[in-house]
């Protein structure tokens, strides 16, 4: 696959991630619009795809969708890493408690936002995890903030 189609995959999986992010931060204060819901049942699919540890069915999933969560795995077991200080804080200490906390979070998704498995503080802690990783997501467009090694073809022969 083209460095364009990823690219272009990437960015619209973070996006969608940040829309997702953004809609958990405010669903308690109201409910989301079709588009909001639409981008959170997406959204859930995507990370019942990357987590192979959930026991949810993996019904529906394409082609697309698997190349999407197999180029945004390693970015996710990095931001649940970066978040785990926060996820201590709300209580969420174990692997049981971690894996809980996911099921939460992808029932909440999965249902559009209009059957939250999480509420108060573990909604707040869920919507920084989908920020962070869709910022990681599109720092590795941005080649981590790193400037890119230029290219030079040599043509002719050496002595």
């Amino acid at each position: 696959m083209s460095d364009m189609t990823r690219a272009a995959s990437l960015l619209e999986v973070s996006s969608k991630l940040q829309t997702a992010s953004n809609c958990l931060k405010h669903l308690n204060e109201k409910g989301p619009n079709s588009y909001e819901k639409s981008v959170l049942e997406w959204t859930g699919k995507l990370l019942i795809q990357i987590d192979w540890d959930t026991k949810f069915s993996k019904k529906e999933f394409n082609a697309s969708m698997v190349f999407q969560a197999a180029s945004t795995r390693p970015n996710f077991y990095g931001a649940l890493m970066r978040i785990s200080p926060k996820l201590n804080e709300i209580g969420v200490k174990s692997a049981k408690d971690l894996s809980d906390f996911l099921k939460g979070l992808f029932r909440t998704l999965e249902s559009g936002g209009s059957k939250p498995q999480l509420t108060g503080q573990r909604l707040y802690v869920a919507s920084d995890f989908l920020g962070e990783l869709s910022k990681n997501l599109l720092s590795e467009l941005s080649n981590n903030g790193l400037p890119k090694q230029k290219l030079s073809l040599m043509v002719g022969a050496m002595n």
